[in-house]
């Protein structure tokens, strides 16, 4: 089940999106690469999309998470949808926040009105059953994807967190600017693409339609 009916319960008028790039799955020691965010108000044209990447704050884990999340606080966001969020993005950034003893940071789990489009297609799917990647709900739908290539091929979830990843955070500790800025125009490219699924993906769930930029 690629396609979901919410229109009933989180139909809002306007959404905001949040999805982390790491280079694993353990917030207390894995890197935090970027965080980016989206806004969109129902039936507009393009939505606001911002990239937060460890460049952007000298290597400042926290940092980054404080500039994202603030970006997120200041619009009128009526629900903040994610896929997966409540099962790896949020938890990442609480040990990440806890591991960096960044008590001032109180504000990550701080929406009410949340939908992860990932766990809502798991609870009308049940128990034992393969979950659909972001990529294969886009599909269901028709919305166009997008491609981002890396060394030749398409950079994956994998792939970035075994090999882009690490060579990002040599490239900022050791003061490559040239290759920190080759691999941070990767890493904003992939990001932004997934924030504009991620709303694409809760337009089409409520029974309106999005088409992402890089599409058009």
């Amino acid at each position: 089940m690629s396609q979901l009916d919410l229109s009933s319960e989180y139909r809002y008028s306007n959404v905001g999106t949040l999805d982390i790039e790491t280079s694993g799955f353990d917030g207390a020691t894995d890197d935090l690469v970027a965080i980016g965010v989206g806004y969109y108000e129902a039936n507009g044209d393009t939505a606001e999309v911002e990239v937060h990447t460890q460049q952007d704050y000298d290597g400042d884990e926290a940092e980054l998470i404080r500039g994202a999340l603030d970006w997120l606080n200041n619009r009128e966001i009526d629900t903040l949808a994610t896929f997966n969020g409540a099962g790896f993005d949020f938890d990442f950034l609480v040990d990440k926040r806890d591991a960096l003893g960044a008590v001032e940071i109180t504000d990550i789990l701080s929406w009410p009105d949340h939908v992860d489009l990932l766990a809502e297609r798991k609870q009308a799917l049940g128990a034992h059953r393969e979950w659909p990647s972001l990529e294969e709900c886009l599909d269901a739908y028709q919305i166009p994807k997008s491609e981002t290539t890396w060394q030749g091929k398409a950079l994956g979830n994998t792939m970035f967190g075994e090999e882009l990843a690490p060579e990002y955070v040599s490239a900022l500790q050791s003061g490559d600017t040239d290759t920190l800025d080759a691999l941070d125009a990767v890493v904003r490219e992939y990001t932004r693409t997934d924030i504009e699924a991620n709303i694409a993906l809760y337009e089409y769930d409520v029974g309106r339609e999005y088409t992402p930029s890089y599409a058009r």
